[in-house]
């Protein structure tokens, strides 16, 4: 693929990504930045964890997403006693004892882990393995799930009865973590206003994407952008210092060596991989220093957890990681 192939693939894009932001805001007002990152994640072949507290449109977003992609949607609250049989089987009342069908997870292409941290660390966990390695289990057998698959789960940060701490590594797994706060002002309003003309009819999202074109869009993304992450490029070496500097910052938890825990290698990758993708969302066929910034804070506010020190003096992740980028200097040789 060569310049003019990248800019009309850049142009088709923008063009059908203009129309899925407008059919989302048929019944989305505000959350443009969950928008776009969901987005992020599907072009980067990764899933999204979610930081919200209840009530702020998640699940309508995520619908309106799925509607849109022509995507296949699940939703499944989790709890205690949700076990990972109940990911991949059904179980209902039947004329002769009971029926068993195919669970959520095996047919979803975009799932909905509501409140996943009120689930067993075991059902979490299989969770996450099972959309990453594409396979589950399904009476005894192996079953591949659908290529194109994306994970949504929400974490409620204000209730903490009956919940579960997210383990690091299975935080990890997600490409990029999302916050989700209360609307401002203009954007509550516009909500009040127009929740009223929603109730009195029912809203068509038009289909704009299907899955097969967002992995099409993901592995051009990706093959347009590899050489510029190459070893020694200021863009690996960048985001490589960032995550660096916020393991040796002292303000993240220990691991029983008395090592940094986190943030991993995974970290870098996944910077480099928003990185690109804020880029090609952007028009650009350079990965600039900005889309490095930028993309630092999804790519890597779920991968560390902050000691109680840290915590005791007002730090939150996200200041850390503005902290690194104040101090980590972009090299010479970037555009």
């Amino acid at each position: 693929m060569d310049e003019a192939d990248f800019r009309r693939m850049c142009e088709e894009f923008q063009e059908k990504y203009s129309r899925a932001r407008k059919e989302i805001g048929k019944v989305v007002i505000g959350l443009d930045d969950f928008v776009r990152d969901a987005f992020v994640a599907m072009l980067g072949k990764g899933h999204a964890l979610v930081e919200s507290a209840p009530g702020l449109g998640k699940t309508t977003t995520i619908e309106a997403i799925a509607a849109v992609v022509s995507a296949r949607f699940r939703k499944l609250p989790f709890n205690a006693n949700l076990m990972p049989d109940d990911l991949t089987h059904t179980v209902s009342p039947h004329e002769v004892g009971l029926r068993i069908d195919p669970g959520p997870l095996l047919d979803a292409e975009i799932f909905f882990a509501n409140e996943l941290n009120r689930g067993a660390e075991k059902t979490q966990s299989y969770l996450m393995s099972a959309m990453e390695e594409g396979v589950s289990s399904y009476r005894g057998d192996l079953v591949r799930l659908p290529d194109f698959r994306f994970v949504v789960a929400d974490i409620n940060p204000i209730e903490t009865t009956g919940t579960y701490q997210i383990p690091e590594a299975l935080a990890e797994r997600f490409l990029v973590k999302i916050r989700v706060d209360f609307p401002v002002h203009i954007e509550l309003l516009k909500i009040a206003a127009s929740s009223e003309d929603r109730k009195m009819r029912e809203i068509v999202i038009e289909k704009v994407f299907t899955p097969e074109e967002l992995l099409e869009y993901a592995g051009r993304i990706f093959d347009w952008y590899r050489p510029y992450f190459h070893e020694g490029s200021w863009l690996v070496e960048y985001a490589s210092a960032i995550v660096e500097w916020i393991r040796k910052s002292g303000f993240v938890v220990l691991d029983i060596n008395g090592m940094p825990a986190s943030p991993s290698v995974r970290g870098v990758e996944d910077i480099k991989t928003v990185s690109r993708i804020y880029a090609f969302l952007e028009g650009e066929s350079v990965v600039l220093p900005r889309h490095v910034k930028q993309a630092a804070y999804p790519a890597l506010r779920g991968k560390f957890f902050l000691n109680t020190d840290a915590v005791g003096k007002g730090l939150t992740n996200d200041k850390v990681i503005a902290a690194a980028l104040a101090s980590v200097p972009v090299s010479r040789s970037s555009p």
